[in-house]
């Protein structure tokens, strides 16, 4: 089923810290996707990201994130994720990280029961920096589940950032969540675009 969107609205934030040794970032996200054949629906998400520097860009990684995501009749989901990653790519402008690892995946759908799962954890992640200050950021993970087979969820995040004046931006941002075998009457696929200023600091 596709659902006919006339608009969304976000709202958002964010913290990082980036040490010698480690990263870390916070980030919250809130999208009502307001539609012309349907309820308006909403989603959700807060994760944490560390990073622990291990030499010759490489890195530990430890993921926590928590979801809620109506147009999929997802009431709540909490992810506790760990994997090594390398930066294949490092330099001043372009940076790209690939990443595999385990994850722990708590679900609570509705009507149905809630349920503790182990999955794989693969993904990548890019980021690119242009003169004027342009910027893109995208992230890819892909999560086969070990226990149900045959079930593969995904999730893609991009934004595409553009300075105006002072520390304001215009802002593009693309989500995509994909589930490959949810419960019986939900939706596989929700997505959304967003226009929109940023602020930062």
């Amino acid at each position: 089923m596709v659902t006919t969107r006339l608009r969304n609205s976000a709202s958002g934030g964010g913290v990082g810290y980036n040490a010698r040794d480690f990263e870390i970032s916070i980030d919250g996200t809130t999208i009502i996707n307001e539609q012309t054949d349907a309820q308006d629906t909403r989603r959700a998400t807060l994760s944490g990201v560390y990073a622990h520097k291990l030499g010759n860009n490489w890195a530990g990684i430890g993921l926590l994130q928590f979801e809620t995501d109506e147009q999929q009749g997802l009431e709540g989901r909490t992810l506790l994720g760990g994997a090594l990653g390398k930066r294949i790519v490092n330099s001043r402008r372009t940076r790209l990280q690939l990443f595999g690892g385990l994850a722990l995946n708590r679900e609570d759908f509705e009507g149905e029961p809630k349920t503790d799962t182990p999955e794989g954890l693969l993904g990548a992640a890019y980021r690119l920096r242009l003169a004027g200050g342009i910027e893109f950021d995208a992230s890819l993970f892909v999560f086969p589940n070990l226990e149900t087979s045959g079930r593969v969820r995904s999730q893609f995040d991009s934004s595409l950032s553009i300075d105006l004046i002072a520390d304001f931006d215009f802002k593009l941002t693309f989500y995509e969540r994909y589930d490959s075998d949810p419960p019986f009457g939900n939706e596989t696929h929700d997505y959304g675009l967003t226009l929109g200023l940023s602020w930062s600091n």
